[in-house]
């Protein structure tokens, strides 16, 4: 499942520089892509987007449990949204 997670840059600075490099969640936070068609507009230009699959989130999640309580809120939203579009199993 494929999990696209929208963060405060602040959140995202504050996440990678906490982290250690050897950190799973270290890793996915450095193949953001980020929102550089409005970059100079607000608020897309304090916007990151990452995009994972659930391990990862899951990952960023815990990361984000122990140093930035701030993103939590947003990650499990990115979780929410991906698990909504999974095909029903009926």
């Amino acid at each position: 499942m494929k999990v696209s997670i929208g963060l405060a840059r602040s959140d995202y600075d504050r996440l990678l520089h906490e982290l250690s490099p050897q950190d799973p969640a270290y890793t996915v936070l450095r193949c953001y892509r980020e929102l550089e068609r409005w970059a100079d507009e607000r608020p897309f230009s304090m916007c990151v987007v990452v995009e994972c699959t659930q391990k990862d989130a899951m990952a960023l999640y815990e990361a984000a449990q122990q140093h930035c309580p701030a993103a939590l809120r947003d990650i499990e939203y990115g979780l929410r949204l991906a698990a909504r579009q999974l095909p029903s199993r009926d």
